[in-house]
């Protein structure tokens, strides 16, 4: 399985972001997760919004079980033994239609189109298809950075933990590699398998109001 983690609270927007995997997860496109967003809107308070992107742009895959794990507690921070955890669970058949449970609600159906599908009690809403990448990564001036810690390295002083150390102004001169232009979007136009799930909070709040979020992968 492959996890990434975020956490959110009453309102606001969180990401995490998982791109570059080992063999194993690279090997089921499907199955191999690049970003979480989890956030709450203020015109919609009640209903938390739960995205998972895949690095694929293939189709979701009838072995794997996609999961977004909400935790929740009442005062934070999170603890293992305040949380209550609803998990979200999502699976599709080889045809494409996804079927998602959770806290008591379901919804399946054919999630391609725009609309999505909801659940009969309103509850729970699900998007699955092909959307362009939203996440924004610069790997042209990432890897000019790199290559400049790399050339730097000789001259540096590195932690126990293998981390250089680095005065002010070697680091304003990587922040100034990393900003070179072109600044461009290396995601941009490539397109990921999204799953979205829109859930009433009511849902999965059982312990508070204060949430984390993770979301995970598994073979079926």
């Amino acid at each position: 399985a492959a996890v990434i983690a975020a956490g959110a609270g009453l309102v606001g927007s969180v990401h995490a972001a998982d791109h570059g995997d080992s063999p194993r997860a690279v090997g089921e496109p499907a199955a191999d997760l690049a970003d979480l967003y989890a956030w709450m809107d203020e015109t919609e308070p009640e209903k938390l919004n739960l995205i998972m992107t895949l690095a694929s742009a293939g189709a979701f895959s009838d072995a794997v079980d996609y999961v977004f794990h909400v935790n929740s507690d009442d005062d934070g921070p999170l603890g293992p033994t305040q949380q209550v955890e609803t998990n979200i669970t999502c699976s599709f058949d080889g045809s494409g239609v996804v079927t998602c449970e959770g806290g008591g609600s379901s919804a399946s159906g054919d999630a391609s189109d725009a609309e999505g599908i909801t659940s009969i009690d309103g509850n729970l809403r699900v998007f699955a298809g092909l959307r362009d990448d939203p996440f924004f990564f610069n790997l042209t001036g990432f890897n000019a950075t790199v290559d400049a810690v790399i050339a730097a390295a000789p001259a540096l002083t590195f932690d126990d933990d293998g981390c250089p150390l680095l005065d002010d102004m070697t680091a304003a001169q990587l922040r100034s590699v990393i900003s070179t232009a072109p600044n461009g979007d290396d995601f941009g136009g490539s397109n990921v398998l999204a799953l979205v799930v829109q859930v009433d909070r009511s849902l999965v709040n059982g312990n508070g109001d204060i949430l984390g979020v993770w979301a995970s992968t598994r073979s079926q």
